[in-house]
């Protein structure tokens, strides 16, 4: 038999209706930032490729924060992917979860990031987070896959 639902976890939306048409709840408002992460949230879901989803991040941060160049590195499974120049201003982000580190990430470009161009990158970093732990978390499945869990060596598969 199967065990019963939590109602702990259930969501009352004749609740969230009646707060949702309550006049003192702001509406919301689809600005051009809230447009970008919808476009984002969309692209990055199509793919498990690790270099594919950071190109399309690449992109969408290229068009609004006007990056001359991008790098991404991971150093425990040691790789690097990079775009564009490397010019004499950046902003480095080390991309931590709660439980694990997923790498770090540098933008560049000929002159200096205001603060609003730093929201926006921060804005769109949180949107990247899941899609890439979950591009690692696949990178990692498919080389454990081949791999020999007990030698470490290439597996018939390999």
């Amino acid at each position: 038999m199967a065990p019963g639902i939590s109602t702990a976890l259930a969501i009352d939306f004749s609740r969230t209706k009646t707060v949702l048409a309550d006049e003192s709840c702001a509406p919301f408002t689809f600005n051009a930032t809230n447009e970008s992460r919808y476009r984002l949230i969309s692209q990055l879901q199509t793919t498990l490729d690790l270099e594919q989803l950071l190109a399309i991040f690449h992109a969408e941060a290229q068009a609004r924060a006007a990056i001359t160049g991008m790098t991404y590195f991971e150093p425990d499974q040691h790789f690097e992917f990079s775009w564009g120049n490397k010019l004499s201003h950046h902003c480095e982000y080390r991309l931590v979860t709660q439980s694990e580190a997923l790498g770090e990430i540098i933008f560049f470009r000929d002159m200096r990031f205001n603060d609003s161009e730093l929201d926006f990158i921060e804005s769109m970093l949180s949107v990247l987070l899941p899609s890439l732990r979950n591009a690692l978390l696949d990178r990692q499945a498919v080389a454990a896959s081949l791999t020999d869990p007990l030698t470490g060596t290439g597996n018939r598969l390999a």
